[in-house]
């Protein structure tokens, strides 16, 4: 699914690009949408087609998905009738080389294809009241290939881009014809679109794409025309589309009065200038809609290879555009807008189908309920990758590099070739460092866009993936998948330089269920934070950037673990009342002291199931649980001896 709205309803760029004064002070680019499958591209591509109407724009919308893998010529014969639907736009040109390139002829010599060429113009341009009732049949015995279901393309093509009788004639012999007379043969042309070669097939398709361009600058170009003409090409990945854009972008050139907006929901090799999402270089990064601009195309693209593309990604939805979907729905009576946005992870697909999912839900529990099966949404394009157990397998780790250098239950990888198929896909993404390592807080500060990035999976990507290894029956050594594949990646931690014993514990976290055995996996956690909490509440060096200013409490960085452990993923079933679960991870027996006082280790049990649950949308769609952190971390000052002003700071950061 690829239709729910995203972000705004028109492009800045778009609105540069149609002017006609966009063409006096240089070129226009081909505008590559890219976006991973659902994000929202087609429906974008609509609104702006909608915006075509008024004023009157030639424009034509095209979407591969549709079409029975038609060629180069087919997918320009389909353009070329949508745009001569317009007054006053005439492609003679293409529509001599499309006769020529489809004539059905078995000419040794020139001047032979020049006569069939001649009785071709001949058929097809009688007036109406000559043509006989055979004409089309006689137009379809001209152009070979093509077949019924491209009827309504041939025939209104010499309908509508011409005029009638002998001035079609002219037509079509002055400036069709003449337009190929630069060629060293029409007969070199045609076989070079018969040869089994492909780059001799490229050359005649780039030729007629130049055609078209040429109409359009003669017939579109005066300045009176009010804005440019357009191209709307959809799931341009397919082998069509991709053979379409790369003869259209070896016609380009600086004067050309069209702009190509094009959509897919893969990357496409664009040359070296342009980086692919997910990759963490920060030059030549593709911007967002909002940032796309005409100037900024032109002061960068220079001589670099293949220097007409400017890709631009479809972003994420925002929580504000998540409300005023829901809205537009009528969904539950409880706002559930939060909720979808958090669990999708701002992709568009993913919160309109949640918002449908839970139309009916009235509590958090029916709301869990509706959404146990949601692991069966799996893209059709990841559900096909033959690696899709191991993939499964690195949605369990924190990030990317993490779960590249991790040793998994699974024999045998093909790293590289997941991730590129993932990249190519378009489900890699990139996140700072420190929001990886320590989870969203209430009010997030602005992270500076310098600050080193890590490689993730899409969040809505990897919520369907641990939803799928959470079901996988597999036992690995007497274990479930789940718990081999964390115990894995526990090992790896403590062995790593770079990870540690507090990653380590992330993943013991993430092992913890309601089961008894699981439950103690709890205790382990939060004895480990109640070591941490003892060693860092002293005074000692603390670093601010890379200079140690003065001593201070060091109570911050036992803050950082704690975030760091319970933004781990979660394996609890979805079929059991909140209440019931939150209650069962909550068992301490030893709560509270011989003066009746609550122990600390009691209180960072709650802090830590708290965050646990909070910054899961599944086990706290609400975020109730919000309250309750800001309590505990109160509960918990009282406790520091050096830091209390640091853990007070961090309770106001979660209250309302």
């Amino acid at each position: 699914m690829d239709n729910p709205p995203t972000g705004r309803a028109r492009l800045l760029l778009l609105d540069e690009c149609m002017d006609p004064s966009a063409r006096k002070t240089g070129a226009l680019p081909l505008v590559f949408l890219f976006g991973a499958q659902g994000s929202g591209k087609t429906a974008l591509l609509g609104r702006i087609a909608q915006g075509m109407r008024r004023p009157t724009t030639p424009y034509a919308h095209v979407d591969f998905s549709t079409m029975p893998n038609p060629s180069v010529i087919e997918t320009l014969g389909q353009i070329s009738v949508a745009l001569g639907k317009f007054r006053r736009v005439h492609l003679p040109r293409v529509a001599m080389g499309i006769l020529l390139l489809n004539l059905e002829s078995g000419a040794k010599a020139e001047n032979e294809l020049r006569v069939q060429l001649n009785e071709a113009i001949n058929e097809t341009t009688k007036k109406r009241s000559e043509a006989n009732p055979r004409l089309k049949e006689i137009i379809f015995s001209l152009i070979r290939g093509f077949g019924p279901s491209w009827m309504s393309t041939i025939v209104p093509l010499f309908d509508l881009i011409l005029l009638g009788g002998g001035i079609r004639r002219m037509v079509l012999r002055r400036k069709g014809k003449s337009f190929y007379t630069d060629l060293p043969s029409l007969l070199t042309l045609v076989n070079n679109y018969n040869s089994a070669d492909s780059m001799l097939k490229m050359t005649a398709e780039q030729k007629i794409c130049e055609a078209l361009l040429a109409d359009l600058q003669e017939s579109w170009s005066g300045p009176w025309r009010r804005r440019n003409c357009l191209i709307l090409l959809d799931n341009v990945q397919t082998d069509s589309g991709r053979a379409f854009l790369r003869a259209l972008a070896r016609a380009r050139t600086s004067k050309d009065p069209l702009l190509v907006v094009a959509a897919s929901n893969e990357w496409l090799d664009l040359g070296p200038y342009w980086l692919r999402p997910g990759m963490r270089q920060y030059a030549h990064q593709p911007p967002s809609l909002d940032q796309a601009r005409l100037d900024n195309w032109r002061n960068g693209h220079g001589e670099a290879e293949n220097q007409w593309w400017y890709p631009i990604s479809v972003p994420t939805l925002t929580r504000e555009r998540a409300v005023h979907m829901e809205r537009g729905m009528r969904v539950s009576r409880r706002s559930c807008a939060a909720f979808a946005h958090q669990l999708g992870g701002g992709h568009a697909g993913a919160i309109s189908h949640l918002l449908e999912r839970i139309s009916k839900a009235d509590d958090a529990d029916m709301v869990r309920r509706s959404l146990i099966d949601l692991h069966e949404f799996l893209p059709q394009a990841i559900r096909n990758l033959p690696q899709l157990h191991q993939l499964q397998e690195w949605a369990a780790g924190r990030n990317l590099d993490e779960a590249q250098n991790a040793p998994f239950p699974t024999a045998s990888r093909n790293v590289d070739g997941l991730s590129d198929a993932l990249g190519r896909l378009l489900w890699l993404t990139t996140e700072p460092r420190v929001i990886n390592d320590q989870g969203r807080l209430p009010r997030q500060p602005p992270v500076p866009a310098d600050i080193d990035q890590v490689t993730i999976i899409h969040p809505w990507l990897r919520r369907l993936l641990l939803l799928g290894l959470a079901r996988d029956q597999t036992l690995i050594e007497g274990q479930s998948k789940w718990d081999a594949v964390h115990e894995r990646f526990e090992r790896y931690c403590r062995e790593s330089r770079t990870a540690g014993e507090t990653a380590a514990m992330y993943h013991t976290l993430a092992r913890v269920g309601p089961e008894s055995t699981a439950r103690a996996l709890l205790d382990v956690v939060v004895d480990f934070l109640d070591n941490r909490f003892e060693q860092f509440d002293v005074f000692g060096p603390v670093k601010h950037g890379h200079r140690v200013q003065r001593e201070d409490s060091r109570i911050g960085k036992w803050v950082e673990d704690y975030r760091s452990i319970t933004c781990a993923p979660n394996r609890l079933p979805l079929d059991l009342p909140l209440q019931k679960l939150y209650d069962s991870l909550m068992i301490d027996l030893k709560s509270v002291d011989d003066e009746g006082r609550r122990r600390r280790t009691s209180i960072i049990r709650a802090l830590v199931v708290a965050r646990w649950f909070w910054l899961d949308p599944l086990l706290d769609p609400w975020g109730e649980r919000q309250r309750e952190i800001e309590s505990e971390f109160r509960a918990l000052a009282g406790y520091a001896k050096t830091g209390r002003s640091v853990l007070l700071g961090e309770a106001d950061l979660y209250a309302q």
